[in-house]
């Protein structure tokens, strides 16, 4: 397996309690996957999972 380094731009979603407050930002994460789209796939569950 490689480590992929992946920068995200991501909005907070609507129920986050955060979400007046922030607009968005940037998600960046070292990700260690087989290939870049699974690199890709598991860094934005993680940040779906996280609001």
């Amino acid at each position: 397996m490689d480590i992929y380094y992946l920068m995200l731009e991501n909005m907070p979603l609507l129920d986050n309690d955060e979400s007046q407050e922030v607009s968005g930002g940037f998600i960046n994460c070292w990700v260690k996957a087989a290939n870049p789209d699974s690199a890709l796939k598991a860094a934005e569950a993680y940040a779906a999972n996280e609001g």
